[in-house]
């Protein structure tokens, strides 16, 4: 617990300190360190390490997720930025990157659907900082990360889904490539940056289909309170 927090920037001083900030950063329930420790409430004991298997069984390092032949696989990091709309109706949305592809002989839109802004980690980048990089780029403003909210690794990549909070900046002014270079959106098709509601999740074409069907249910079991969501590994199986 104590190296996963290390690797999250959290420093501890002892072993209460280990487990009060591990259950913090991963909104799991409070417990008394002192009955931890000496062996007592042995099921909650029990229920707290089988959440603790279950996070750090897939670790995400970067030089050492391979595939069975020992290929590295490629690493991404995307931001689930949760902003107000301006409606005055404060409704709480996800901010995501509508994508129109074209065809490659005239205009005509091909597909359309929404991906959570995000890309590859680049060398010598942590895997938080690839997140608040590309949200900057897609979406034009500066975030800063809460936590690791999914894992999805497949046959090629492993895919890392942060909670992430805004700062500042203004919604809609993407810098990266896909809305300044003419020939990338041309070649790419058009990056659209919109808000959707929580609440209207299910009715948007989001994709990975296994990100969108995990918030659809952890939005539901948690009353549209993404915050309470907690860390799983969302991989088909």
């Amino acid at each position: 617990m104590r190296i996963v927090l290390i690797q999250n920037g959290i420093d501890c001083l002892d072993y209460h300190d280990v487990y009060t900030k591990f259950a913090s950063l991963y909104n799991l329930p409070e417990f008394d360190t002192e009955q931890f420790i000496r062996g007592k409430n042995k099921s909650q004991i029990f229920n707290y390490a089988n959440i603790i298997v279950d996070m750090i069984s897939k670790p995400i390092n970067i030089k050492e997720n391979k595939d069975m032949e020992g290929n590295n696989k490629r690493i991404t990091s995307r931001g689930l930025l949760i902003i107000q709309d301006e409606s005055g109706k404060e409704k709480e949305c996800l901010a995501l990157v509508h994508r129109l592809k074209l065809s490659k002989t005239n205009p005509e839109i091909i597909d359309d659907f929404f991906v959570v802004p995000g890309g590859g980690v680049e060398e010598g980048e942590k895997v938080e900082e690839t997140a608040v990089r590309e949200i900057q780029e897609e979406l034009g403003i500066q975030a800063e990360t809460i936590r690791l909210l999914y894992t999805q690794e497949n046959e090629t990549n492993i895919h890392n889904y942060f909670l992430c909070k805004y700062v500042d900046g203004k919604f809609g002014n993407g810098i990266g490539p896909e809305f300044t270079d003419p020939e990338h959106i041309k070649k790419g098709g058009h990056y659209i940056p919109t808000l959707i509601p929580l609440t209207e999740i299910y009715n948007t074409n989001l994709v990975p289909s296994e990100l969108k069907n995990a918030l659809q249910v952890d939005l539901a079991l948690t009353g549209f309170n993404i915050e309470n969501i907690k860390y799983r590994d969302i991989s088909k199986t």
